[in-house]
């Protein structure tokens, strides 16, 4: 008994050629989780009964909806809504405008520039693409509801950018976007008893700027989220926990994206001290964002910090121009259209990277039961 979860990221949607065919016909996902970029809200198009331009500081929630409306009628997409399977949708930050989003003013106006003037355009548009997607994943996806006790948001999770020029935006333009999800070995939803839970993440909510110092102040996820999933993280039964987060936790020298783990270290060093402090295990990351598909791991000698992350990235998007140089953490690296596949056993997790095109698996790791550590079961054949 088994089950397969699909992941896609950074899908623009110029991109006629994209297609999710092999996808479904080879390996039958249960669910599919889209990791992000997913639309470029920055690309105008004219298709699907839509014609769309450029977002800026003026548009408007439905604007943004516009945007979803159209990625939503995609062929490829369509066919995946239609396919009957789950599908989960976490924005990241070219779903806004600018580049590397990070609610200030200056990544705002990076190219394509939303052109703000002042923190409250910024602030304004980031609630309308918010409120937007809370339309999206009502209309089209399937992201459960989160009624854990402890998923609050507080005037302190609030963004220090969004604070600037004597701004006090309201904490319900921060609502909670992160869940938990459980599933039974047969692949059927259970939060009771689950085999596999995913712990999904929201990298861009109440993230400080990327570039202030990086120490114990800095923060991606804000105290409430952090302090959630730590909590449900150590109480999970689950097996194998997959913790989506639509930010590399490790980036590729030579192709990393500034507003990945790698500016946000103490924080992400806490969390995996965490894991290792409390015996977690079955632990792995499934990301997006960085346009090289990737495998990082982190290991200890004595496997007391194990960590396993996979960067199923881009699905129809281009990749990075600059060879991708591997680093201490980065075991593979690659440069195709690529769709990430997780096999959920009794024992283990398969952890594949796969074409987009062709299905071909291009790697594949694995996770045991009891254990964080990245181990190799097979070598991956060509389909």
């Amino acid at each position: 008994m088994a089950f397969n979860i699909s992941t896609i990221s950074c899908f623009v949607p110029g991109r006629a050629d994209a297609t999710v065919r092999k996808m479904l016909s080879l390996y039958n996902p249960v669910a599919c989780v889209l990791l992000g970029d997913m639309p470029y809200i920055s690309k105008s198009l004219t298709a699907w009964g839509y014609s769309l331009s450029t977002l800026d500081k003026n548009s408007t929630e439905q604007d943004f909806r516009d945007h979803y409306d159209q990625f939503a009628n995609h062929p490829a997409i369509k066919e995946l809504r239609n396919s009957n399977i789950l599908i989960y949708s976490v924005f990241d930050d070219h779903e806004w405008g600018g580049n590397d989003w990070d609610h200030s003013l200056v990544k705002a106006n990076a190219t394509p520039s939303i052109n703000a003037i002042t923190q409250a355009d910024v602030n304004k548009h980031w609630k309308a693409g918010r409120d937007a997607h809370d339309y999206n994943v009502s209309t089209y996806y399937d992201n459960p509801p989160n009624t854990d006790l402890d998923a609050v948001v507080t005037a302190a999770d609030r963004p220090e950018n969004a604070l600037l020029e004597g701004q006090d935006p309201p904490v319900s333009d921060y609502s909670v976007a992160y869940w938990r999800q459980g599933f039974a070995l047969d692949g059927s939803l259970d939060n009771v008893a689950p085999h596999l839970e995913i712990f999904t993440l929201d990298c861009m909510s109440y993230m400080d700027d990327i570039e202030k110092i990086d120490d114990a102040n800095k923060t991606r996820l804000g105290p409430s989220q952090l302090a959630w999933f730590k909590a449900h993280l150590a109480s999970s039964t689950a097996t194998f926990k997959m913790i989506v987060s639509s930010k590399n936790t490790y980036g590729v020298s030579g192709g990393s994206n500034f507003d990945d783990w790698d500016t946000y270290t103490t924080e992400r060093d806490d969390i995996l001290a965490f894991i290792a402090a409390n015996s977690i295990t079955g632990v792995f990351w499934v990301s997006g964002d960085q346009h090289v598909n990737n495998v990082a791991v982190q290991n200890t000698v004595e496997h007391t910090y194990d960590h396993f992350m996979l960067n199923p990235c881009p699905f129809a998007q281009v990749y990075s121009a600059t060879t991708p140089t591997i680093n201490t953490q980065t075991i593979w690296a690659d440069k195709q259209q690529v769709f990430g596949l997780i096999s959920v056993h009794q024992d283990y997790c398969d952890l594949s990277i796969c074409n987009t095109a062709t299905g071909k698996v291009l790697f594949k790791g694995s996770v045991l039961a009891g254990s964080n550590r990245y181990s190799v079961r097979d070598i991956p054949v060509a389909i």
